[in-house]
């Protein structure tokens, strides 16, 4: 893939997702239900998870242009340092 359709790339994914930061103070008002537990079964609420380091963010993501069904709205933890982003599942409010 060369740079100008990465450019492109880029320009529709930033159109189609809308991207927040959740606050640190406001982790108590949420919680989430794990993408590998999705399916049968009873589905595990977990609160989001209170880290001391300040180099982990949580960030909330809609899909926002979605043909397929409902607009989950998906909680990533991202490091910082390492650039590291993990899908937790999808997030809820309390």
């Amino acid at each position: 893939m060369n740079i100008a359709a990465s450019k492109g790339l880029k320009t529709v994914l930033t159109s189609l997702t809308l991207w927040k930061e959740i606050d640190k103070k406001d982790y108590k008002r949420y919680f989430y239900i794990p993408t590998d537990n999705v399916g049968w079964g009873k589905q595990i609420e977990t609160d989001l998870p209170e880290n001391d380091d300040s180099n982990e963010r949580l960030y909330c993501c809609v899909v926002d242009k979605n043909r397929a069904g409902a607009k989950a709205k998906i909680v990533f933890s991202v490091n910082l340092n390492t650039n590291k982003w993990s899908e937790l599942g999808r997030i809820f409010k309390k």
